[in-house]
């Protein structure tokens, strides 16, 4: 099943759930493997449906489709001299909409925190086939029950996700990263940040 429009989508999944069909929704697949065990009676496969990327550099939001690579979302990003604080396993092989169904995240989180965390709003097809849109565009979100973070990290069960609405940062300019062996706490205590004009890393 390869819809190419958030209609077709809806269609589908309303014939899949009259006709009590399994589906597992998948953009790039690199995390299909992965996870929970689900069993699916068929593969819906949503890299047709139309992309969408959108950058609000004020707010430091981007509006991005499920669909969307990953490298190419942080590639058009950089140009504009922001990123997402960002960094799971199988980034290069991973969608957005991966990434975010699976809550995948790296080292970065232990600072910007995970992907559910910088997740703003979702538009996602519910498995009845309704088309719904939970939290806000904006940093400050209060209202209602916090429905994204259910979605995020769900692994496709509870709904498919087609948009999102994430945080997004001003690119730095250098990366230091710092590799140690059995150093004393006093040892790395003595240790200080330095900037640099360009990115950089260090090995230590």
């Amino acid at each position: 099943m390869r819809p190419k429009s958030v209609e077709e989508l809806v269609e589908l999944m309303k014939e899949a759930n009259r006709d009590r069909r399994r589906l597992l929704p998948i953009c790039k697949g690199s995390k299909a493997h992965l996870g929970p065990p689900v069993e699916y009676d068929e593969e819906l496969q949503l890299w047709d449906m139309p992309k969408v990327l959108e950058v609000d550099e004020e707010e430091m939001v981007v509006r991005t489709s499920a669909c969307i690579s990953a490298v190419e979302l942080q590639e058009e990003l950089r140009k504009r001299g922001r990123r997402l604080a960002l960094d799971p396993p199988l980034f290069r092989r991973s969608s957005i909409g991966g990434i975010l169904s699976t809550n995948f995240y790296g080292p970065m989180a232990y600072r910007y925190m995970t992907p559910r965390d910088q997740l703003l709003s979702v538009k996602i097809v519910t498995g009845k086939g309704e088309f719904m849109k939970f939290g806000a565009p904006v940093v400050k979100d209060v209202a209602g029950y916090n429905i994204k973070r259910l979605i995020a990290g769900s692994w496709g069960t509870l709904a498919v996700l087609v948009e999102a609405y994430m945080r997004i940062y001003a690119l730095p300019e250098s990366v230091a990263v710092m590799a140690t062996g059995r150093k004393s706490l006093q040892e790395l205590r003595k240790l200080h940040v330095a900037g640099a004009r360009r990115p950089t890393a260090f090995f230590t």
